[in-house]
């Protein structure tokens, strides 16, 4: 799934997030933490957004 990812200033790019199960977090997580989590032009709120964007079943209801 390719999300739109839009930084502080509205600089904006595609990046290729998939869509996740709990069973598949820790190779998700290390994939988020490079492209959003740690990127400081996200702001925390759109950081979350595009979470909540990728997770199904379980992992998206430990979230809501």
């Amino acid at each position: 799934m390719k999300q739109i990812i839009s930084d502080k200033v509205g600089k904006r790019r595609q990046l290729e997030l998939p869509k996740i199960e709990l069973r598949e977090w820790q190779q998700f997580k290390e994939l988020f933490e490079k492209y959003v989590y740690d990127n400081k032009d996200i702001i925390d709120s759109k950081k979350l957004s595009y979470l909540k964007s990728c997770l199904q079943g379980d992992a998206r209801l430990m979230v809501n």
